[in-house]
């Protein structure tokens, strides 16, 4: 999401990253879930604003 708003005659801009995995190619756990989706938004963090990005198959993992 990267939008314009406008308020009191000021344009701030928003934006929201998120980092998104899939059970159960990105982790059989809860645990091994939120690790990869933790890892894909930080990811997106730095690469980029409004940047999207999928978490790598469990195997193919750095």
């Amino acid at each position: 999401i990267n939008a314009r708003l406008m308020a009191d005659e000021e344009s701030p801009r928003l934006s929201v990253s998120a980092g998104v995995a899939v059970y159960p190619r990105d982790g059989a756990t809860a645990e091994k879930l939120l690790t990869s989706a933790d890892r894909e938004l930080y990811r997106n963090k730095a690469a980029a604003r409004a940047a999207t990005a999928a978490a790598a198959p469990v195997g193919e993992l750095v």
